[in-house]
């Protein structure tokens, strides 16, 4: 009986890297981004990757990668979005889609700077003899003059002849100068006269905060300095408060997702800032262009709120209301403090 010769089992040869390349690491099997099909780790269309990470510094990085052109292109993308869209702006970030848009972290610090760099800029433009009001004007020309004259008192006695009489030169004029600025503004304004000791005391503590915020420019330079302290102290509380209006998503949602959303919503907040900022300081009237900015805020939220987590209209209004409130007792703290400090 002739032997069975059995016949080796076929073994499985690996994937060649071609055939292994056709098939999509996503697991999705499509880009996230532009739903081009995956065939390898990063999109061959725009560049994605596969798997983008779910980390506020990863897509950072990711962003400030990019090159300048289409830069370029994903801010006017992402401006237009977060005005127009921005329910749809943060739940496709959100959802995976990298390479069109700004990642949020670098768009809110540019938002913050730009609305410091306007604050900066108006507090500039209100030099010592810049604004409207002749008696700001004089005011600050007197706290120029107090603040030199106490810098060149507060210097020893130099041990050169000609520099000693020089300093003491420097003390004069100084002295000269605030004699007649107190005139002028005696003569301006009955209240400010030098005989007046009740007056001259106020006037050595300085300028009231009444009389500061009457100033256009100086508002508008307040408002835009505590916009950028409040948004920086609401882009970390922000997110955590969002969680806590969310908890019947906490499987689904989590604190990456509350900052994208908070970093776009407080982007929008710091540029609408600056643009009402920029208003008060040419003079429009302060309590309409709060008004504005307060409903255009709300407006943009509701938007925003209802359309990154697919909201239905009672659910929009109360967690609208709720954020409101405490953005509205962050401000009042805020603002608490800013005045003890100008009235110390």
């Amino acid at each position: 009986m002739a032997a069975s010769v059995s016949e080796p089992a076929p073994t499985e040869t690996p994937p060649s890297d071609a055939a292994a390349m056709d098939v999509p690491r996503s697991g999705e099997g499509a880009c996230l981004a532009c739903g081009a099909r995956l065939v390898g780790p990063h999109c061959h269309d725009c560049g994605q990757r596969a798997h983008p990470a779910r980390t506020i510094g990863a897509s950072w990085r990711a962003s400030l990668a990019a090159d300048p052109p289409g830069t370029l292109r994903r801010i006017g993308q992402t401006l237009r979005m977060l005005v127009l869209q921005p329910g749809a702006l943060t739940r496709r970030y959100r959802d995976g889609a990298r390479s069109p848009f700004v990642a949020p972290a670098p768009l809110a610090l540019a938002a913050f700077a730009v609305l410091f760099v306007v604050a900066t800029l108006v507090s500039t433009s209100a030099g010592p003899l810049g604004s409207r009001d002749p008696a700001t004007s004089m005011a600050r020309a007197t706290a120029d003059l107090r603040a030199h004259l106490a810098e060149a008192e507060a210097e020893p006695p130099r041990a050169d002849t000609a520099l000693e009489r020089a300093r003491q030169d420097r003390i004069e004029r100084g002295r000269s100068a605030l004699f007649f600025l107190d005139q002028a503004r005696a003569a301006w304004d009955p209240a400010n006269d030098p005989l007046d000791v009740e007056a001259q005391l106020r006037r050595a503590e300085g300028p009231s905060l009444r009389a500061q915020l009457a100033d256009p420019q100086t508002l508008a330079s307040a408002i835009a300095g505590a916009g950028v302290t409040l948004g920086w102290v609401l882009l970390f509380v922000m997110p955590a408060a969002l969680w806590l209006l969310f908890t019947n998503r906490r499987r689904t949602l989590t604190l990456f997702d509350h900052a994208v959303f908070s970093a776009h919503s407080l982007s929008f907040a710091a540029l609408l800032g600056a643009v009402v900022a920029i208003a008060i300081a040419l003079g429009v009237a302060p309590l309409v262009l709060g008004a504005v900015f307060a409903a255009g805020w709300a407006v943009h939220g509701a938007r925003h709120l209802h359309g990154a987590y697919d909201l239905t209209i009672a659910g929009t209004a109360w967690r609208l209301l709720a954020l409101g409130a405490g953005i509205a007792i962050a401000l009042a703290l805020l603002a608490t403090l800013w005045i003890a400090a100008g009235t110390a």
